[in-house]
């Protein structure tokens, strides 16, 4: 079945992926904030979710309507329904360990997300701004693999439990 829809469509779509990101960190950095490293990292890639979201917005804004009215890539759209479907379904509050949020995060950043953002950059921003934005999408990914590295093996962040959605305190500032 061929998913129908619009370059504008596309773009919402792939906004709301980032902004469901942005949620589900923001929760992981609640569910960590007894570990001050962990909250940080967490809060680290919410804000790069926050950036994403931004540059998708700020593409979008710059296309003609007529442009934006146009059938979208079938199938880049399908990748972005999937990604979005799969963050719906990123039910931070439920993480156990910080093992656990890891796998999670690392599912996200390795899905079709990637994918639909590369293909809203190369086609719709200019090839510097372009360069500029990859870079830092790589740049993001890249805290995700190194993500062992600051925090140990799997057994050691079994060992690090989240906080309970019940005991979140809302009102924490970092």
């Amino acid at each position: 079945m061929e998913t129908k829809g619009t370059i504008f469509d596309l773009f919402q779509t792939a906004v709301h992926a980032e902004t469901e990101a942005y949620a589900f960190y923001l929760k992981l950095s609640y569910a960590f904030s007894h570990v001050a490293e962990a909250a940080r990292f967490w809060k680290g890639m919410m804000a790069d979710e926050i950036q994403h979201s931004r540059d998708l917005s700020q593409m979008m804004s710059l296309l003609p309507r007529d442009e934006l009215d146009t059938p979208a890539d079938p199938e880049m759209l399908e990748k972005a329904r999937r990604v979005l479907s799969l963050l719906k379904g990123a039910a931070a509050e439920h993480v156990e360990s910080l093992d656990e949020a890891y796998f999670l995060a690392a599912k996200i950043e390795s899905s079709e997300v990637n994918d639909v953002f590369r293909f809203l950059i190369g086609k719709y921003l200019a090839s510097e701004s372009a360069k500029a934005t990859v870079s830092e999408m790589e740049r993001h990914r890249e805290k995700i693999r190194a993500f062992a590295g600051t925090f140990g093996d799997s057994e050691k962040r079994k060992a690090v439990k989240a906080r309970s959605a019940y005991a979140w305190d809302w009102s924490e500032e970092d």
